[in-house]
This record gives structure tokens, sequence and C-alpha cells, in this order.
């Protein structure tokens, strides 16, 4: 449906703001706009702290920039929309925002680089000083600042901060020094409570969720790897490698249902995969193979006890 303007005898038709991730544009420029302003409402009424890990292109940079516009007290850029009045625009909050979605940060040193020239732009912006070398020092002191000379808590906005992570996956070094560098960066954030009002953090991933699933999963899948080729025989070997890739694969689908990567599709192929298995099983083992299931479910019962009896951190019988 085209929304349309009437006026001096003529029809005017809205911009599509394809594209566009700053919330100041597409108001000024008359584009279509969902108006979400509500949740914001919602989020500031019932809670102080907030992370949204959602996939890419999913509007989460538009929301930010728009969360800075309302704390910085802009308020003709949200006229009409549903926080207008809900709003106290005698307020103003400084705002200090962080943004990881430019660049790329494979390369040892470029996440540091990258960090100390946003903070710089921030000083510069504020006129604000500072001493510190380091980072958390240096983000640590802005909050305080800035909560200082306004009188007013800081709104704390960080977008994609598992980027820098991210494009340095495949440089496990590079990836585990970026994780601890913005490790102690954001706790910045935890310790800094009392100089802020709001914070919101985006990002694609929850990696603490994704590094337990994986664990498990691996974990799991040699086990019962182990238990089901333990005998040797022709066909225990390859019964086995397809154990470990099916847990394998069930660890993975769980670790990407918990990152909120395309959960429909996830489920629809997971259950595919699965009815798949169940239907290749029971034309393996049809109705006359029961007593052949039994016989192989003695056998994988009987290699885990032995499994277990080899295993020296298992507790032994006194």
């Amino acid at each position: 449906m085209i929304e349309r303007e009437l006026g001096a005898g003529r029809a005017t038709q809205r911009k599509l703001p394809i594209g566009i991730q700053t919330f100041r544009e597409i108001r000024e420029d008359h584009c279509y706009y969902v108006d979400k302003t509500a949740y914001i409402g919602r989020l500031v009424d019932e809670g102080k702290h907030y992370f949204l890990s959602r996939p890419r292109r999913f509007g989460k940079s538009l929301f930010l920039d728009t969360l800075k516009e309302l704390f910085e007290g802009n308020d003709p850029l949200f006229d009409g929309l549903a926080i207008h009045d809900r709003w106290d625009w005698s307020v103003c909050h400084p705002v200090l925002r962080l943004d990881f979605s430019r660049g790329n940060f494979k390369e040892p040193g470029q996440l540091q680089e990258d960090v100390m020239a946003q903070l710089d732009a921030v000083e510069r912006r504020e006129g604000v000083g500072s001493d510190y070398a380091g980072a958390p020092a240096r983000f640590s002191h802005l909050m305080e600042a800035l909560h200082e000379r306004s009188g007013q808590r800081v709104a704390v906005l960080v977008d994609e901060y598992d980027k820098p992570i991210l494009d340095a996956l495949e440089v496990p070094e590079v990836a585990r020094a970026n994780r601890d560098y913005l490790r102690g960066l954001y706790s910045t954030i935890k310790f800094g409570d009392a100089h802020i009002a709001f914070s919101f953090l985006t990002g694609v991933s929850k990696f603490s969720k994704v590094s337990l699933f994986s664990g498990l999963g691996l974990y799991f899948a040699s086990v019962f790897s182990r238990i089901v080729s333990r005998k040797g025989r022709a066909y225990s070997s390859i019964l086995g490698t397809i154990v470990r890739v099916a847990i394998v694969a069930l660890s993975l689908f769980m670790g990407l249902r918990e990152m909120g990567i395309a959960n429909e599709i996830i489920t629809l192929a997971f259950g595919l995969i699965l009815g798949s298995a169940a239907i290749a099983a029971a034309m393996a083992f049809g109705m006359e193979g029961r007593d052949l299931a039994k016989k192989h479910m003695e056998q994988w019962t009987e290699n885990l006890k032995e499994i277990d009896e080899d295993d020296p951190s298992s507790p032994k019988e006194e």
C-alpha cells in the first residue's frame, strides 16, 4: 500500500528508506518509517541494560540511532510518533556510542586502533580531555566526565559488539586477542553503572551459548562414537562415524538456534534430517529386526561399561 499526502493540488509519494540507517535522515526526508518508538518506551520503563542479538540487516543500527536521537532530546524528529507524548523533552542525556560495523578486524592491532580513534572523536566533540592510555580507562573516564558536566547519566550504545571477533574467526589468535580486549572494554559498563542511564548493545552472536553447545556436542559425539565402534567389526567404524556426525550436527543446530539465526529454516532442516534418519532406521531393521536391534543395544551397553572401567578418571570400588 502506497501512502500519499495531498497538498497544493498534487499527491506526494514518500520515499522508501532503502539502505538508510540514520533516523534523522529518514524523518527529515519524509521517508516511510515503521514506528517502533513505543517499544523504546517499554524498554526504558522496564530496565536499564539491554543486549539484542539478531542477524544482520535486521534494523539494529537504525534502532540504535533512534535511541541516540531520543536521549539527546531531538524533539522535532519524533513529532507524531508513539514516544513523543511520553518522553520528558526537557532532559537531555549525553550519548556515548561505539560502532564496530565499519572496518575489518582480521589483523592484529586493528581493533585497538579503531577503538582509540572512536574515543578520540568523542573526546574532541565533547571537549573532554584524558591522560589515560588504555581504552577501558578512557571509556570509564568519559562516562564519568559526561555525567558530571551535564548532570545527567549517560546513554551507552554499542553497535555490532561482536564483529571484531567474527571478522577474525579464521585467525584464532587474533580472535582471542580481540575477545579479551573487548571483554575489558565492556566491563567498564558494569563498573560504571552509577553514571549510566541506559545501555544497549547489538550483535549477531551469543558466544557463551555457542561455546557451551559446541563443547558438549563434541564431547558426547566422541563418547558415543567410541561406544558404537568398540568391537572393531567391519560395520562398527561406519556406525561410529555416523553417530559422531549426527551428534555434532545436533549441537550445531542447537547453537545456531541460540544465536537466533534462521530459526525456522534450521528447525525445518533438522526435522527433515531426523525424519529421514528415522525412516532409514525403520527400513533397515524392519519388523523382523527387533532381535538384532536388541542384540546391538546390549553390545553397546556392555561397551559403555568397559569404557567406564578403562577410564582412569572414573571412581573405582575399593
